[in-house]
């Protein structure tokens, strides 16, 4: 019976994911991550604290620009704790404007497995715990599923294989509990250490090429202790190379 359900929601995802636009979207509780999730999807990153304790927050891409979502439902700030000094640097190298770039916060082992990047391969984005689901408004919730990366092949690769990839290893803020729900943006970071953690970025544009290995494309991977790589896909062949290439990387 599990089966059976789990299998309707997949095609019922699949079949609204297709031509889902931008004006649509607008309409819909904004996605954060959700314990599960492969990677924390990031627009930006900031700062927080002083010289001795500081901190890495990573802003979710449903708060770029001016947010038109009427309601948020789970995490949309991730803080790295830690020495993240390195990693702050690495960022700030990135040879590409901020604003054209995805950030994508993995656990530090998924650079080394066969899953795609873009896919949140969370098994149960439709069944959260029933805690998490307390209500925080006046409608049902709703399964909290997002994608970078729309359309049938994207939602079936995602469905194949979303038992074989571990979720994102951060912590919940204890005094949180209904992050299920849709309701007001839970302004309180889920947190991981910097030690478990390594940033895939990508330029926006890139982001389907990367997931579906079409064509050539090219990222940059940071790993914890600051040291980069570039990661390039050529004729669905993945291959991870030291150094922080430039634009002409993936041209």
């Amino acid at each position: 019976m599990a089966t059976v359900v789990r299998s309707f929601l997949w095609i019922t995802l699949l079949n609204v994911s297709v031509g889902l636009s931008s004006s649509a979207s607008e309409k819909l509780t904004a996605c954060g991550w959700v314990p599960g999730d492969a990677f924390f999807a990031a627009s930006g990153f900031r700062t927080e604290g002083g010289a001795e304790n500081m901190a890495l927050v990573f802003v979710d891409i449903s708060l770029q620009g001016t947010p038109a979502f009427r309601d948020y439902a789970g995490f949309h700030f991730l803080k790295v704790t830690g020495e993240i000094t390195p990693v702050l640097a690495a960022l700030r190298r990135v040879p590409a404007p901020p604003e054209d770039l995805f950030f994508l916060v993995y656990n530090k082992a998924f650079l080394h497995s066969q899953g795609r990047f873009g896919l949140k391969y969370n098994e149960d984005w439709f069944r959260p715990p029933q805690q998490a689901a307390t209500q925080r408004k006046s409608f049902p919730a709703t399964g909290c599923y997002t994608s970078l990366v729309n359309g049938a092949e994207a939602v079936q690769l995602d469905w194949r294989l979303s038992a074989r990839f571990e979720g994102l290893t951060a912590k919940l803020p204890q005094e949180v509990t209904d992050w299920a729900r849709p309701g007001e943006l839970i302004r309180t970071p889920a947190h991981i250490p910097v030690t478990q953690i390594a940033v895939v970025v990508v330029r926006r544009s890139d982001i389907e090429k990367l997931c579906l290995k079409r064509e050539t494309v090219s990222a940059w991977v940071i790993e914890h202790s600051g040291a980069t790589l570039t990661l390039t896909y050529k004729q669905g062949q993945r291959k991870l190379a030291a150094g922080m290439q430039g634009d002409e990387a993936s041209r």
